[in-house]
């Protein structure tokens, strides 16, 4: 399930608070067909996301890789089986231990339509799309909207509401085990989800806390930084940019 609060960390809607314009980042989450992309997982034993703010210094190089990386395809939809139950999607992600997430995108929205596990034991809807990003996108600016989710379990169905908090509350240096990257924008996403099972009317919430970096020089977050809480599950997860590639 980590994978899956992953993806939905970025959902939202943008409620622009442009005071810092002359920071405006216009790559964010701007995947193009072919791209490739490889993040290198973490230990999550140290889990410290760093201060906010203006000129802010973060110093993550004392990340402690894991064995396993993760590869994330871009492509496009027809290349997949599933993507008849997302007729609206323009663009598909692919990872690595087969699952997919299904988009809608534009000149400078993107939008999450859906998401199919590898053994396809999990799909996931989103009658009311999510909004992943925006672009520009500068320090300073914020979002706030509510989503809706339809999806099944082995075998159970939920539906859900959500609302998601996102800001970019950080501007400064970016400090990796592999590199070091200056003018960097950081966004906090709060994401909290009130999902209810229909043959049991019982319910859950969930609320996952995420922390992204991004620079002008790459589509990718360049660290992702997500903490997943709920009456049912906990999880950590903390991964870095290894590569990210155009064919």
């Amino acid at each position: 399930m980590k994978r899956l609060f992953l993806i939905a960390m970025l959902c939202g809607c943008w409620l622009l608070n442009n005071t810092y314009g002359q920071n405006n980042y216009q790559n964010i989450e701007n995947f193009k067909p072919g791209t490739t992309l490889v993040f290198q997982s973490c230990k999550t034993d140290t889990f410290e996301t760093g201060q906010p703010g203006e000129n802010a210094i973060w110093d993550f190089s004392y990340l402690k890789p894991e064995k396993d990386t993760i590869t994330e395809r871009i492509m496009v939809p027809d290349a997949l089986k599933s993507a008849n139950d997302y007729p609206q999607s323009t663009l598909v992600e692919q990872y690595s231990d087969g699952s997919a997430v299904y988009l809608k995108t534009g000149a400078h929205k993107r939008y999450l339509l859906g998401y199919v596990s590898g053994d396809s034991k999990i799909k996931i809807r989103y009658p009311k799309p999510v909004l992943l990003a925006l672009r520009p996108f500068s320090y300073g600016d914020s979002l706030s909207e509510p989503y809706t989710t339809a999806y099944s379990v082995n075998g159970m169905d939920f539906t859900g509401t959500g609302m998601a908090t996102v800001e970019a509350d950080g501007f400064g240096t970016l400090i990796l085990p592999n590199k070091t990257y200056p003018n960097t924008l950081r966004i906090k996403i709060i994401q909290k989800q009130s999902d209810m099972m229909t043959q049991y009317h019982s319910g859950s919430e969930t609320t996952v806390i995420t922390y992204v970096w991004f620079d002008k020089n790459h589509s990718s977050a360049l660290l992702k930084m997500t903490e997943t809480k709920s009456q049912y599950h906990s999880d950590k997860s903390i991964e870095y940019l290894l590569s990210e590639m155009i064919q």
